[in-house]
């Protein structure tokens, strides 16, 4: 049997320089195989964006200010990484490969989300990043790829970072 994949799903964080150039990696990695199989790539990255509060009247507490703060950083962050997501997406259709783009609110677990989105989207293989972070840091910070891994149905791809 030869695997062939179709549609190629590619969870990405850009909110650092580090996570940054590892999603250049994935795309690029995801971009060869989709050449390859003359698949599709969806690139996906998850946020949580704060709902905002109901209006507050001049009185609004600290705790709601506080809220209002930590809200507009957020959307900031968003917004920069969207624009670093949009600079990827177009790297990959550059080289040819027909790429979608999206922003989806995680509203549970990472790994969870990412094998949601990929039966959703219907991919057949998920290309998904890995750390290769061992003992302590491992068990302290887990492996979204590794459960990615335990819980997708689908084919997984594990790329490790180049350092």
């Amino acid at each position: 049997m030869t695997f062939a994949p179709k549609h190629i799903l590619v969870p990405l964080a850009v909110e650092d320089n580090d996570e940054l150039a590892f999603a250049e990696q994935a795309v690029s990695a995801s971009c060869d195989l989709a050449k390859q199989f003359g698949s599709k790539v969806t690139l996906i990255h998850f946020a949580s964006v704060p709902s905002p509060l109901p209006a507050q009247d001049e009185n609004a507490d600290a705790s709601a200010r506080i809220y209002e703060t930590m809200a507009m950083v957020l959307q900031e962050r968003l917004k920069s990484a969207k624009e670093q997501l949009v600079k990827l997406q177009k790297k990959a259709e550059e080289q040819g490969v027909k790429t979608e783009l999206h922003v989806v609110d995680a509203d549970e677990s990472i790994a969870h989300a990412i094998c949601h989105a990929a039966t959703k989207e219907a991919a057949d293989l998920i290309l998904v990043g890995s750390h290769a972070r061992r003992g302590l840091k491992q068990f302290l910070l887990g492996s979204v790829a590794e459960r990615v891994v335990h819980l997708s149905p689908l084919n997984v791809l594990l790329l490790r970072h180049e350092s």
